[in-house]
């Protein structure tokens, strides 16, 4: 996201790299990094991106980031 022009300037007025704004790992490690974010923002915003292109593991990322109970 850094390399197009207004992510870069947002990027820049928050004073944060863009990586700073990413969250991976396991599931526990998911739930943890956006609670993280929660605290600081109205509202969290997930922009998901899978190890590979496959339904399953698209669905296996929602899962680990949904909060509990909703999926």
């Amino acid at each position: 996201y850094a390399s197009f022009p207004q992510y870069a300037a947002h990027f820049e007025r928050m004073h944060v790299q863009a990586i700073e704004t990413c969250v991976r790992g396991s599931a526990a490690e998911i739930q943890s990094g956006l609670a993280a974010f929660a605290s600081d923002a109205d509202e969290v915003v997930v922009r998901a991106i899978a190890a590979t292109e496959t339904l399953d593991d698209y669905l296996a990322l929602l899962r680990a980031a949904a909060p509990a109970g909703d999926l």
